[in-house]
């Protein structure tokens, strides 16, 4: 009876520890980790921001990158990061050192990882950029260091015809990415932004799972 006692309460406390709370109908769901929430936060907005500044070789102005984190911080707060957990909640510079100290004790890849990673850029691939254009692109980004752990294919591995793939699609993201701050063609790209996202949103089915936080 005692170890039944102590096995139920045992399931009291994962119970506590792993469900978000009742629903509207009633369900328990699983709770996800509020840092786990916040750091996949930071790889929609800080990373973009980074990415940007990758492609483009300068930096977005201070009101443009300000104005694109208080977006995100707002995305956060309608999937339910408490504002207080919120790694957007202090600005650029404050959101760059809460990336870099979640990243450091979670970030590290064991075979499950290189799994996921190499399947993902597999079920990715099409003839215009396929697995090894795809992996080099990643291999570029995230350096030779975290690339061999994730066991992505080598560059000596790599054949020319996918190096040129990748030589020209990173010049086109480049070219891209600068047309878009020139003061005509900013508009032009925004206005077609806008649509395609007007266009996505109006034809997409409605989401499995709604909002914590309607707006």
């Amino acid at each position: 009876e005692e170890e039944k006692e102590e096995e139920k309460e045992e399931e009291e406390i994962e119970e506590k520890e792993f469900s978000a709370g009742v629903g509207s109908d009633g369900d328990h769901d699983v709770a996800i980790n509020q840092e786990d929430m916040g750091v996949t936060l930071l790889a929609f907005s800080m990373n973009v921001l980074l990415g940007i500044q990758l492609f483009k070789g300068s930096k977005l102005s201070p009101v443009e990158e300000e104005g694109y984190l208080h977006l995100w911080r707002y995305i956060g707060f309608l999937l339910g990061i408490e504002d207080e957990h919120n790694p957007l909640r202090k600005g650029k510079r404050f959101a760059k050192a809460q990336l870099e100290s979640i990243l450091m004790h979670i970030l590290h890849p064991d075979h499950s990882s290189s799994q996921l990673c190499n399947h993902i850029l597999k079920a990715m691939s099409t003839r215009v950029m396929p697995f090894h254009s795809r992996a080099l692109i990643l291999r570029t980004i995230l350096g030779d260091t975290w690339s061999d752990r994730l066991q992505l294919p080598k560059r000596s591995d790599i054949s020319t015809l996918d190096k040129v793939r990748v030589y020209v699609w990173w010049w086109w993201i480049g070219l891209y990415t600068k047309a878009s701050s020139l003061p005509y063609l900013q508009h032009v790209i925004t206005r077609m932004h806008t649509f395609a996202i007007t266009l996505f949103l109006d034809t997409c089915p409605v989401l499995k799972y709604p909002l914590s936080h309607p707006p």
